[in-house]
C-alpha cells in the first residue's frame, strides 16, 4: 500500500471502499467505530475503548454497512458490550443496534469509581453505600448503607440486576429489541455482576 493510500485510511485501520457515503448514519457509525478504537486521541477521553478493536472484515466499509443496512434501526447506537460479557472486539457477531437507554445499561464508569467495586462508595459516616442509579435519568433507584465492601457490593449487584431484569422486560413489551437480545443481555449482567461480586468477596476473605 503506498504512503498515498495509507493517508486515506480512518486512523491507519479502515478501508472506506465505497463513494458517496461519507455522510451517511452507515459511514458515521463505522468512522466512530474505529476511531474509539484506534484513535490515541479517542483514548485520552474514554480510555475504556484502550485495548478495543474491530474484526478484520469490519475494517472495510462495505463489509460494515451490509450488516449495518439489514440490522440498524432509526436512533439506535452501535453496541459491543451487551451480547458477550468482557466484549473488545467489535464484529458481526458481537454487536447489536440498540437504544440509548439500553446502550447505557451496563456502563462501568470504572476510571471514576476510584478504589471501590461498582456501585459501592464510602460515605461521611464511614460506612459503605450501595447505590444504583437509572441508566438515562441517573435518578437513584437504590442506596443502602453497610459495614463492609462485600456486603455494599452484593446489594448494589442485586439491585442492579432486578433494575436490569425490569428494563429488558419494558423493552421487549414495547418491542425495542427481541426477546432473544434481551435474555442475552439479561445473562451478560447477570455474568458481569457475579465478577463484581466473586472479586468483592475475595477481596473481603483476603482481609482477614
Amino acid at each position: 500500500m503506498s504512503k498515498f493510500d495509507y493517508k486515506k485510511l480512518v486512523c491507519g485501520k479502515g478501508f472506506n471502499n465505497l463513494k458517496g457515503e461519507t455522510n451517511s448514519i452507515a459511514y458515521s457509525a463505522w468512522r466512530g467505530m474505529i476511531t474509539r478504537c484506534y484513535s490515541k486521541n479517542s483514548h485520552s477521553n474514554r480510555p475504556s475503548y484502550i485495548g478495543c478493536s474491530v474484526a478484520k472484515d469490519w475494517l472495510t466499509f462495505s463489509n460494515f454497512k451490509r450488516w449495518h443496512d439489514e440490522n440498524y434501526v432509526e436512533s439506535f447506537q452501535l453496541d459491543k458490550d451487551l451480547l458477550v460479557s468482557g466484549n473488545k472486539v467489535y464484529s458481526k457477531d458481537t454487536c447489536a443496534y440498540v437504544p440509548s437507554y439500553i446502550n447505557s445499561l451496563l456502563t462501568d464508569s470504572e476510571v471514576n469509581r476510584g478504589k471501590y467495586p461498582r456501585g459501592v462508595t464510602l460515605s461521611k459516616r464511614g460506612r459503605y453505600q450501595a447505590k444504583c442509579s437509572r441508566s438515562i435519568t441517573n435518578q437513584v433507584s437504590y442506596s443502602s448503607q453497610h459495614d463492609s465492601v462485600f456486603e455494599a457490593a452484593r446489594a448494589y449487584c442485586n439491585a442492579k440486576i432486578n433494575y436490569v431484569r425490569s428494563v429488558i422486560g419494558h423493552s421487549i413489551e414495547k418491542n425495542d429489541i427481541s426477546d432473544d437480545l434481551g435474555q442475552s443481555i439479561i445473562s451478560t449482567a447477570v455474568n458481569q455482576l457475579n465478577q463484581v461480586i466473586d472479586a468483592a468477596r475475595k477481596s473481603h476473605l483476603e482481609s482477614y
